[in-house]
């Protein structure tokens, strides 16, 4: 009978969770989908070679970013730092200006930044532009942010096995018919309490990973963790997560708490599982609402299901009699997993082809197959259950074998976290024309519906800059007449024009270069999205 309510509950919830998700996304005003923010471009452009040196560096990102103490730098060929100042970012977040002082210096320099997207992560990178000739650049040393990367991951892996290990606890505690709930937990704590230990540690390290990446360097992260908690609404979600860590290991050290206030423990183990889904991707997200609800199911279900697993690999002599009654909550509690999971993925997901084309899509593809080898296991585990006869694996290594699939598929999920989704972000669109000896390089960034910026570079067939007298720029697409834009220099062989507001489609530009005298023309078509 208890089992049969638990199975109603779980699709009762699968319906009001969706019901929920859905009246939720209808209230809440849509926006581009996003996850980790991506740099668009930068002025000067990655590769490019300038005739005169930049006073200003900018970087150009596709949602707000903030700053991080040191997080941009711009390094000469001889690996100095020639930034003046520390970096600014716009009002409206997306555009990062650092000033330089290269003065008469030539040759190759680094950039390299550090930002804070809107979901907790830090972005990070390098790109190399040039000043009057191309040298060897400055090399650059990211060991600590694979390190602070390294443990992010492995913090997230640690502190969600231990939540759904807990859960796993509460859900066969509960299903126990030789008492209470307080009994069960009772008899059940010592592996309670190695998840609830696991999940608070494993929150530190996560914690200190983001904060290293933070601050440039793992050494340095214990005194950046207050303004990585500070800076955005996914930091917050973790030191809230770090406290019911902390009230939970309290509580279930002590015996005669969990003995009196069993359904308040099961409870702060359910908070404390599904506060993640409150933070990173969702934040982000085009329905931010749906996808953390689908995130909250996602993860109940998932300690319904493997965390209960783990459970019965570690207590196998003692709790292989509830099985059987495992094995009814599991039909409903492990397609729910698949499905909210999918349903979550999806948010951040355009087009099919991306799910093959994507660093995100394909460690979605590598735990969906996981997950169905798991499923598979359960349902042979469920078939050897009814019928003895056709058992196909041992019970005892078949459940073993499903704890171990599903440490690798918790793994799999926290690379999942931080890898960035392929989202909708448009990339800036290049193209070149020719004519004669003239070499046009026409950039639009990010060549999306919206005001766009338009930069030209002018140089000769062999690669060298080449310094132009005027430009004219005229733009068209079809049912458009075409317009003048109003071009300005950036130095003597590139100019630039902001705000140039485009439609979805294919727009034609047309350049009018002006030479000592004599005008070329060169024409170029961009595919806008």
């Amino acid at each position: 009978m208890r089992v049969a309510r638990l199975r109603s509950a779980l699709a009762a919830t699968l319906v009001f969770g969706l019901v929920l998700g859905a009246l939720l996304t209808a209230v809440t005003s849509a926006r581009p989908a996003g996850a980790h923010a991506v740099l668009l471009g930068s002025d000067p452009a990655a590769d490019s070679l300038v005739a005169t040196a930049p006073q200003v560096v900018r970087l150009r990102f596709d949602e707000p970013v903030r700053t991080v103490p040191g997080g941009l730098r711009v390094l000469g060929p001889d690996g100095v730092d020639v930034g003046d100042g520390q970096a600014a970012v716009s009002p409206d977040g997306l555009v990062v200006e650092q000033a330089v002082g290269i003065g008469d210096g030539r040759g190759s320099f680094t950039v390299t930044y550090r930002v804070l997207s809107a979901d907790g992560h830090v972005v990070g990178g390098s790109f190399v532009f040039s000043v009057g000739e191309r040298s060897a650049a400055a090399e650059v040393d990211d060991a600590g942010n694979s390190t602070a990367r390294f443990l992010e991951v492995f913090g997230r892996w640690l502190a969600a096995c231990g939540s759904l290990l807990a859960l796993g606890v509460v859900l066969l505690a509960s299903l126990d018919p030789s008492g209470p709930l307080g009994a069960g937990l009772l008899g059940r704590r010592h592996v309670l309490l190695a998840g609830a230990v696991a999940a608070l540690v494993g929150g530190v390290v996560s914690l200190l990973g983001v904060a290293g990446a933070y601050a440039g360097a793992v050494g340095s992260a214990p005194s950046a963790v207050g303004d990585v908690v500070a800076a955005s609404a996914s930091g917050r979600v973790a030191a809230v997560r770090l406290a019911v860590a902390v009230v939970l290991v309290v509580m279930v050290a002590v015996p005669s708490i969990i003995r009196r206030v069993a359904p308040l423990v099961a409870l702060i183990v359910v908070v404390g599982l599904v506060l993640p889904a409150f933070g990173g991707h969702a934040v982000t997200a085009s329905a931010p609402a749906l996808a953390s609800v689908l995130g909250s199911l996602h993860l109940l279900a998932g300690g319904l299901w493997i965390g209960a697993i783990g459970v019965l690999a570690i207590r196998w002599s003692e709790d292989r009699d509830l099985l059987g009654e495992f094995s009814q909550v599991a039909v409903v509690a492990a397609p729910l997993v698949v499905l909210t999971g999918l349903a979550g993925a999806w948010i951040h997901i355009d087009a099919p082809e991306q799910l093959w084309s994507s660093s995100y899509g394909r460690l979605l593809l590598v735990k969906l197959a996981l997950a169905a080898v798991l499923i598979l296991l359960g349902w042979l585990n469920r078939r050897q259950l009814a019928d003895a006869t056709r058992a196909v694996l041992d019970l005892a290594a078949s459940v073993r074998l499903e704890a171990g699939l599903g440490l690798v598929v918790v793994a799999v999920s926290a690379v999942l976290v931080v890898t960035p989704p392929p989202g909708s972000a448009a990339a800036p669109v290049s193209v070149r024309g020719e004519s004669g000896d003239l070499v046009v390089d026409l950039e639009v960034d990010p060549a999306a519906a919206g005001p766009n910026t338009v930069s030209l570079r002018y140089s000769s067939s062999s690669g060298d800059p080449l310094a132009v007298d005027a430009a004219d720029v005229r733009v068209s697409t079809d049912g458009v007449e075409p317009r003048r834009l109003e071009v300005v220099a950036v130095d003597p062989s590139s100019s630039r024009v902001d705000d140039v507001v485009l439609t979805p489609g294919r727009w034609r530009f047309r350049v009018t270069v002006v030479r000592r005298g004599s005008p070329v023309v060169v024409e170029l078509e961009v595919p806008v999205s």
